[in-house]
C-alpha cells in the first residue's frame, strides 16, 4: 500500500467498501479489512487535519467528533456495528492521540498500556491455543469460553505476560538495534533514543 503512491487514496475506501461487502458472509475477514482501512483512513484524516488547522484545535475538533458520533447511537436500541467501528472508534482513536499530541503528558499514567500493546497482540493468540488445548485435555466444553471468570483468568496471565516481555524483550533489543545500527546515544531508562547521526 506505502509503494502505491496518490493510488492509495482511491485503494483504501475501495478496501473499506470490499470489507463491508464480506462483513456478513465471511466475517473475520470483512472485519479485518473494514477496520484495518477505516484506521488507515484515520490516521490520514488526522495527519491533514494537524498539518492544517495545528494540533491545539484539531484536539478540540476531533474530540468534539467522538463525542457526537457516541451520542448519535446512544438513544439507539439497536447499534451498526459497521458505524461503530468504522466511525465511533476510528473518531475516539484520533480523538485520544490528538489530545496527546496537543496535552503535554495526558494520560502518561497509562503509557504502560500502549507500552506493552505490541506484546499482548503477539503473545494473545498463542495463548489462546494453550487455553483451548488446556481446556480440551481437562474435559471441559468449549462453552467455558463465555464465561466472564475465562476472560479475567486470561487477561490475568496476558497482561503480566505482555508487561515481561515488553520490558526484559522489546526494550533491550530495541537498545541493541539503536546502538548497533543508527549510532544512537541510548540511556537503558529512555523508551525513544534521537540518533546522533544518520
Amino acid at each position: 500500500m506505502c509503494l502505491t503512491g496518490r493510488l492509495r487514496y482511491w485503494l483504501i475506501p475501495c478496501l473499506v467498501a470490499l470489507g463491508a461487502y464480506l462483513y456478513p458472509s465471511i466475517y473475520t475477514l470483512g472485519t479485518g479489512l473494514f477496520c484495518f482501512f477505516c484506521g488507515g483512513i484515520a490516521y490520514i484524516v488526522l495527519d491533514k487535519t494537524i498539518d492544517i488547522l495545528g494540533r491545539k484545535p484539531t484536539a478540540w475538533l476531533t474530540s468534539l467528533l467522538a463525542l457526537a458520533s457516541w451520542f448519535y447511537i446512544s438513544p439507539s436500541p439497536s447499534v451498526d456495528i459497521l458505524y461503530v467501528i468504522g466511525i465511533n472508534f476510528p473518531v475516539t482513536v484520533m480523538a485520544v492521540a490528538a489530545l496527546g499530541l496537543a496535552i503535554r503528558n495526558f494520560l502518561k499514567p497509562l503509557s504502560a498500556i500502549g507500552d506493552m500493546s505490541y506484546s499482548s497482540y503477539l503473545i494473545h493468540f498463542p495463548l489462546q491455543i494453550v487455553f483451548a488445548l488446556a481446556v480440551d485435555l481437562l474435559g471441559y466444553s468449549r462453552e467455558v469460553f463465555y464465561s466472564p471468570w475465562m476472560l479475567i483468568l486470561f487477561l490475568t496471565i496476558l497482561l503480566p505476560l505482555s508487561f515481561a516481555s515488553h520490558r526484559l524483550f522489546e526494550m533491550p533489543v530495541q537498545r541493541w538495534i539503536r546502538r548497533k545500527w543508527c549510532g544512537c546515544q541510548v540511556n537503558p531508562s529512555d523508551k525513544v533514543a534521537m540518533p546522533t547521526r544518520l
